[in-house]
């Protein structure tokens, strides 16, 4: 019989006093040039969990994963270090070398393996592999939401194998997006990025919801050049086709004005075949205002603009606009949001920002993820 989703929270860290705690965190970060972590919301939000486990006398094996070509983990484990003494890393994806290292360990002490993408059967998902990483502890607790979405076998297979528990970062997402799955209307979704293929589902989903879906970043240009207006050099997917139901939808926002890679703005009909796209103009931002006063639940995933290439000034004032409503549900999502509201370094409230970016997606979406069935599925043990 299948849990219900209440019951995978694990709701009193004392039943962890003394044992092996396998924790799945996702510490994947940007890093400078120099090996510095440049965002840390996600590693320190992680701290409070490992230090009580630690006054609790557990002994902690955090696993989690860099990038996706297996970078070390060395530069995250050595900024952990800094803030937590108590660490360890362990540079090894030898599990004899890890558990000779465990067996001769002192409660209340934190090892941080290797990259677990750089050990053999994580990304095939290995039943094989994920039994040995389970047989590492007597409890599992994945605290790691943005990552359970991946069919990967720290997510989904470890537990089959052990005693297993959602954290409390993952029950606050939870407690947040929940209530996004069936939204106070009028609702704002202002989703921006790359590829409108990953995300036309969540546009149909809460298009079908009765919200406004304002869709910018280059996914947009798809939209606009099946509408026959021009380009330019801008990016977009030549092999998708988006329905022509979301398109004519009357709640589907689109610019009204660009700015393109010469800094200046044009009216959304004015793009010339030499110019790309990079950002969203002022006539925009203002349509976008309105619905933001207007609205009672706002959500935003993904840049509207060209930001990492510095035009930003679309998502900024967006965020700006948002932040500075107090009386809507407002909630943010995804790692390229949040890397520029942290270099914007002012003073807004949101009601939730999310540490997650794909599974944010998925989960608005189909309102599970793969980590959540696997931690409803009933085991004895």
């Amino acid at each position: 019989m299948e849990k219900d989703i209440k019951e995978i929270f694990i709701e009193d860290l004392r039943m962890c006093a003394g044992k092996r705690v396998l924790v799945r965190l996702d510490w994947n970060v940007t890093l400078a040039d120099d090996g510095v972590p440049l965002e840390t919301r996600r590693i320190t939000k992680t701290f409070p969990l490992l230090e009580q486990l630690v006054l609790l006398g557990a002994t902690v094996i955090v696993i989690t994963h860099l990038g996706e070509d297996g970078k070390s983990l060395l530069p995250i484990a050595n900024f952990v270090k800094e803030k937590l003494p108590f660490t360890t890393f362990l540079p090894t994806t030898s599990l004899d070398e890890i558990e000779t290292t465990l067996n001769a360990s002192q409660p209340g002490q934190v090892y941080i393996l290797e990259n677990i993408r750089t050990f053999p059967g994580e990304m095939e998902n290995s039943d094989a592999f994920a039994r040995r990483i389970a047989s590492l502890a007597r409890i599992y607790i994945n605290d790691a939401f943005s990552v359970s979405h991946r069919k990967q076998a720290s997510i989904v297979s470890v537990p089959k194998h052990a005693l297993s528990y959602a954290g409390p970062l993952f029950k606050e997402e939870i407690d947040h997006l929940m209530p996004l799955l069936r939204p106070k209307l009028p609702t704002l979704f202002i989703i921006g990025g790359a590829k409108i293929s990953t995300k036309l589902s969540l546009i149909q989903e809460y298009l079908q919801k009765g919200a406004y879906v304002f869709v910018g970043g280059a996914m947009v240009h798809n939209i606009l050049k099946q509408l026959d207006i021009e380009i330019g050099k801008s990016l977009y997917d030549p092999k998708y086709i988006v329905p022509t139901e979301v398109i004519d939808h009357p709640h589907l926002l689109l610019p009204v004005d660009v700015i393109c890679d010469d800094g200046e703005t044009y009216d959304i009909h004015d793009i010339k075949p030499s110019m790309t796209v990079v950002d969203c103009g002022k006539l925009t931002v203002a349509l976008l205002t309105k619905h933001i006063a207007e609205a009672n639940t706002i959500i935003m995933n993904g840049p509207v603009g060209l930001y990492e290439k510095g035009f930003k000034y679309g998502t900024e004032m967006i965020l700006s606009h948002i932040g500075h409503n107090h009386t809507a549900t407002t909630v943010l999502g995804g790692g390229d949001t949040l890397a520029v509201l942290e270099a914007m370094n002012a003073p807004l409230d949101f009601t939730f920002v999310s540490l997650g970016g794909g599974a944010m997606l998925t989960y608005l979406t189909d309102g599970t993820l793969a980590g959540i069935e696997a931690l409803k599925e009933d085991k004895v043990f």
